[in-house]
């Protein structure tokens, strides 16, 4: 990648510096560049880039297709488990040929027979063991379901933050490949006052330092970039995130307080029940049908049964065979008496199991809340973080634009001008930070509170930006 080099390696004249320093403003606090529409807090409404990305990654990521193949595999499943309470039906068949060799006779005649026998049993009464089968498929398949809809908020979530970190990252490349060049010039310049006696060695060999300082975080950030680039390019299944992340960043809009109260409100009513939270509650229900499968493994279950019989049955007085058709229907009544404390052992490890899913599951529900309340006062944090660097870079911007004129009336000297831009690019980079950081987990927050609007559907939602060449 190209380096950009100082313009002040010729002479600049001051209206080139206050452009650039303009220019710098506009790029960094966002100033003129059109924000999302009212009430959207959500990065995909500020980067029409990230929407596609989601919803690429909504029929391409690996993850949505084995949460997919989770889930039907949850289905069959429950259709195994739904047959518990249908009836069975059984058909035997045999057919065989038999010799019988016996001295008082002269000859071995060859015989052939068949019996078939076709059964059909339809339950009746396992004192509520069939019903708590077929449950437990449908609550392991709402289960599945569950997980798989926190699964998707959990990627959505991940994907909209390495995004973020993808412009951020981005942006902190270019504004170190531009202090680079700065400091090249600076360490150029020094050079030339060290050797006209101006300027001693010392402060020579820090701007050399810091030179190379800034070499090694610039080779760190593009290293950090392609690490990104992977893990994007593995959550969205979208193999040309090489191309994301260079778009300009619109203005954000800052949450009002009423809104910030509504949310602190919802919050503490608890209106939404998460996956995580679910999916534990399901298997509490699970549980307790297993419980009550158990109960009936000692008492007598009853089932109707039906069917035909047929074989051959040897004549009176002849050597050959009649056909005999049996034709019956009854109750079957089949009891285990006795299974050496098994049942009694299992209903105990159960009941155990129920109470740990229960303490579980109020666990999980207050780590959430209090994840909730840490978002919230994160969101609270950001938004004056947000405020007080954006302050910082307007009074940079403004040192900065006195700076270059000081330096065009000759008043200060080039290599603190350059000192000068060099801190101001990170001012800047801070100050985007903030505002990607705080976008970043206001959408959290919201998404955590309210449900995913992505994965709700929303009307009016862009067209896609990427396409397949």
């Amino acid at each position: 990648m190209q380096i950009v080099r100082s313009p002040l390696r010729a002479a600049a004249g001051r209206h080139h510096s206050r452009r650039l320093a303009g220019l710098c403003l506009a790029l960094f606090l966002c100033a003129g560049l059109p924000g999302a529409e009212a009430g959207s807090m959500l990065p995909e409404d500020y980067f029409p880039e990230l929407m596609s990305l989601l919803e690429h990654a909504r029929d391409a990521s690996p993850h949505v297709h084995r949460q997919s193949l989770r889930i039907e595999q949850a289905e069959g499943e429950r259709l195994a488990a739904s047959s518990a309470t249908k009836p069975r039906a059984n058909l035997q068949a045999r057919a065989a040929a038999s010799v019988e060799y016996r001295s008082d006779l002269d000859s071995t005649p060859l015989r052939g027979f068949a019996q078939t026998n076709l059964s059909v049993r339809q339950p009746l009464y396992h004192w509520g063991a069939l019903r708590a089968t077929r449950r437990i498929g449908e609550l392991q398949l709402e289960r599945t379901e569950a997980e798989g809809v926190e699964a998707r908020e959990a990627l959505l979530r991940e994907i909209r933050g390495q995004y973020l970190q993808l412009v951020m990252l981005r942006r902190r490349e270019s504004a170190l490949e531009r202090s680079l060049g700065y400091s090249e010039d600076l360490v150029s310049a020094q050079e030339e006052l060290v050797r006209r006696n101006r300027l001693s060695e010392t402060e020579l060999l820090e701007s050399r330092l810091s030179l190379y300082d800034t070499e090694e975080q610039l080779s760190s950030a593009r290293n950090r970039v392609r690490r990104l680039e992977d893990r994007l390019a593995q959550n969205t299944g979208y193999d040309r995130v090489d191309a994301l992340g260079r778009v300009a960043v619109p203005e954000i809009r800052v949450m009002s307080p009423e809104e910030m109260h509504e949310l602190r409100r919802a919050i503490d009513r608890e209106t939404r029940i998460s996956g995580d939270v679910l999916a534990e509650q399901l298997e509490l229900e699970m549980e307790r049908e297993r419980f009550q499968t158990l109960e009936s493994r000692l008492r007598p279950n009853v089932d109707l049964v039906a069917g035909i019989t047929q074989d051959q049955l040897e004549a009176v007085g002849s050597d050959d065979y009649e056909v005999r058709v049996i034709y019956f229907t009854g109750l079957q009544v089949s009891w285990n008496l006795f299974d050496g404390r098994e049942t009694r052992g299992r209903k105990m490890s159960s009941l155990a199991r129920q109470r740990l899913l229960e303490m579980r599951a109020e666990r999980t529900r207050q780590m959430e809340r209090h994840e909730l309340n840490a978002l919230y006062e994160e969101v609270q944090h950001n938004l004056r973080q947000m405020t007080t660097r954006e302050r910082r870079s307007e009074l940079t911007e403004q040192r900065l634009a006195l700076q270059e004129e000081l330096a065009d009336r000759e008043r200060i000297s080039r290599t603190e001008l350059l000192r000068e831009r060099i801190a101001a690019e990170e001012i800047r980079i801070q100050s985007l930070e903030a505002r990607l950081t705080y976008l970043e987990n206001v959408g959290r927050l919201r998404a955590r509170i309210h449900g995913d609007p992505f994965l709700q559907g929303r009307a009016g939602e862009p067209p896609s930006i990427i396409h397949d060449r």
